[in-house]
């Protein structure tokens, strides 16, 4: 989905520690600039990467993967609004860790992911939004 006319990629691992996002007008060619994007003071700890961007309407959650402050993994979202990409709105813990993306499936939002499997094994759950 575009957002503000072109796609936007955000990145965070590689970059030698700075926020950088990449921008195309096809998926294809992408010119790449440093960014800031993602305050995560509230939440102290360091961002490993964004797993991924989910756009309903004009709001815009970027899920991510980060050590909390005793380094453990952890996953959280931050708000956004399309027509201000990196302007943070809000931050929380909790998130999805769904690298895919999520979609809606039957009407209700889905995600796939690994991370729930038991050590040393190689499953896939798919998680669906409970409905009441």
């Amino acid at each position: 989905m575009r957002i503000g006319g072109e796609y936007l990629m955000f990145l965070s691992e590689g970059c030698g520690g700075r926020p950088m996002i990449g921008h195309s007008d096809d998926l294809v060619s992408w010119t790449f600039a440093e960014q800031p994007y993602l305050d995560l003071s509230p939440l102290p700890g360091s961002l490993f990467e964004v797993a991924c961007a989910v756009v309903r309407g004009d709001d815009l959650v970027l899920d991510f993967f980060y050590a909390d402050e005793n380094g453990d993994f952890a996953a959280a979202q931050a708000h956004y609004r399309t027509d201000a990409p990196f302007t943070q709105l809000g931050l929380h813990r909790g998130g999805s860790l769904a690298w895919g993306g999520l979609q809606k499936v039957d009407g209700r939002w889905s995600f796939a992911q690994g991370w729930d499997a038991p050590r040393g094994e190689r499953e896939l759950y798919v998680y669906k939004e409970v409905t009441k």
